[in-house]
């Protein structure tokens, strides 16, 4: 659930340092009991959740089989499909992973009003270099067509994790004229 124990659990660590935090993970609405959604969020300094973000083009693959907006399109709310936080560091707004090869999804932020676009990004394994540059290649596109900048982060690896290796790397900060500058 978000906001939920996590998403609090994260809150008290802004609230602590003073600092915006943005996530993704798999949520669960009471409204939609047969689905789970991959969700983007932002958790403001005070410790709120202040935008949570549902991909709209899940890939539906082996890893990740969750629901898009687009697939109870009828029972939700067509404003909260692509969600701008208003801050004091720039307007909010945010996209994930596979969401970045449709410039619809950036656009439509855009349209809302987003200045830094925020894509949490993830693929299992190390990439080939054409799979890194196509990622390097999205960011730049999406931020320069938007005039607008684009934060792509990709997961953390994990030693645990029962998957091997799962963080491909290639994270970056994108600035409006699609320039990596991070």
């Amino acid at each position: 659930r978000i906001p939920g124990e996590e998403t609090r659990a994260l809150g008290e660590k802004c609230k602590q340092y003073g600092f915006y935090l943005a996530g993704a993970a798999f949520e669960k609405i009471d409204g939609f009991p047969n689905h789970f959604f991959n969700c983007g969020f932002i958790i403001s300094p005070e410790g709120e959740v202040i935008l949570k973000y549902r991909k709209v083009n899940a890939s539906n693959n082996n890893i990740e089989i969750s629901s898009s907006p687009v697939d109870v399109l009828d029972k939700y709310e067509p404003k909260e499909l692509f969600p701008v936080v208003r801050t004091p560091i720039g307007n909010l707004g945010m996209f994930i992973c596979y969401d970045g090869w449709f410039p619809e999804v950036a656009r439509c932020l855009m349209i809302n009003g987003a200045e830094v676009m925020i894509r949490p990004m993830g693929a299992a394994g190390v990439p080939t270099t054409a799979e890194r540059d196509w990622w390097i290649w999205q960011n730049r596109s999406r931020a320069y067509e938007n005039l607008a900048y684009v934060l792509g982060a990709n997961w953390a690896d994990s030693p645990e994790s029962e998957y091997g290796s799962s963080s491909s790397g290639a994270s970056m900060i994108v600035d409006f004229r699609g320039n990596v500058i991070a």
